[in-house]
């Protein structure tokens, strides 16, 4: 076959053995469509040091500064938005579509609004995430100004509904979020670290310099670990208002959490939420996402299935049991 099809059709076997109950032959497959996909001509074009390179800057960033004294940020002349943040396949997808049946809320799904920030904060002599501290007065006013219009130009606002961003990576930006936002709110939402490798690593992405990471298990390991410690920098030296949500109580109960995120967001509970989590289950209304991917936190298949990859996960362990720890989950 055509490289590019054998790659899709590798995936795809690789995820009819593991609902098949043969993990062994869903690992082999996964694996040979990783191999394929790195050794495209799309892998050779990304940086694959490029994540890393970020992510030890901003945790340097975060552990070296004195937020305290940065002068006051303007006032804002609108809510600020929410930021609905995580992992890849943390289950951040689910939670952004019931959201986005709220009244009181329009979702912004993976927009470059921040990254565009980002860049022009880099071509300053002091680079990103340096250049953060620089923004005060009519240029942080400015900034922010040019988020709304790029959120804008990717859907029509509702003056009426709260923007929610959904990014899972944007958890690292924690920094720039909250100087453009001081009263940004965040729900980061987590998974056990080992059914997050094994879904990333088994996810069949289009490649780039984030995902690129994916197509091997010990640098999905590396980079899920270097993400949480630098969302975690952030997060104790900013202290941003924060709502957590775990995958496996989405499984457990999605009417119940999504009850306490709008309960967060200052929300009532609107009937429109429950009564899209009841035709997602029945496969019904599924606007932004495949089927698949949005009903994972509903299928009880995908909590714990790391249990079934123990052997492929045993050389990461050391790794992934103190993130496991910190976060509240165990290896049993």
């Amino acid at each position: 076959l055509n490289p590019r099809i054998a790659q899709h059709l590798r995936y795809e076997l690789g995820r009819l053995h593991d609902r098949a109950g043969d993990p062994g032959m869903a690992w082999l497959h996964s694996k040979e469509a990783n191999r394929l996909a790195a050794d495209g001509w799309r892998a050779y074009q990304l940086d694959g040091e490029r994540l890393g390179r970020r992510l030890k800057a901003l945790r340097v960033f975060y552990s070296d500064t004195d937020f305290s004294k940065w002068p006051p940020a303007p006032p804002e002349d609108d809510t600020p938005p929410v930021f609905l943040v995580g992992f890849p396949a943390a289950g951040t997808e689910f939670i952004a579509e019931v959201l986005s049946v709220h009244p009181g809320l329009q979702v912004l799904d993976e927009a470059p609004t921040l990254s565009a920030i980002e860049q022009d904060l880099a071509s300053l002599p002091e680079g990103y995430p340096a250049a953060i501290a620089s923004l005060a007065g009519d240029e942080l006013a400015a900034k922010r100004a040019r988020y709304r219009q790029l959120a804008s130009q990717v859907v029509k606002r509702n003056p009426e509904a709260q923007l929610v961003e959904h990014h899972p990576m944007r958890a690292i930006h924690v920094g720039l979020i909250l100087r453009l936002f001081p009263a940004a709110r965040f729900i980061y939402v987590q998974r056990h670290p080992a059914d997050l490798c094994i879904a990333n690593f088994m996810q069949n992405y289009a490649l780039n310099d984030t995902n690129a990471q994916f197509l091997d298990l010990a640098a999905t390991a590396a980079t899920l670990v270097d993400v949480w410690e630098t969302w975690q920098s952030g997060a104790k030296a900013l202290q941003p208002a924060t709502h957590v949500v775990r995958f496996e109580a989405l499984a457990a109960d999605a009417e119940a959490e999504m009850a306490a995120v709008l309960d967060f967001l200052d929300l009532e509970k609107d009937g429109s939420t429950d009564a899209f989590l009841t035709e997602v289950r029945a496969g019904e209304r599924v606007t932004r996402s495949s089927y698949r991917q949005l009903a994972d936190p509903l299928d009880p298949h995908m909590s714990g299935r790391w249990r079934d990859y123990r052997r492929e996960l045993s050389q990461y362990m050391d790794k992934l049991m103190p993130l496991a720890q910190a976060q509240g989950y165990d290896f049993d």
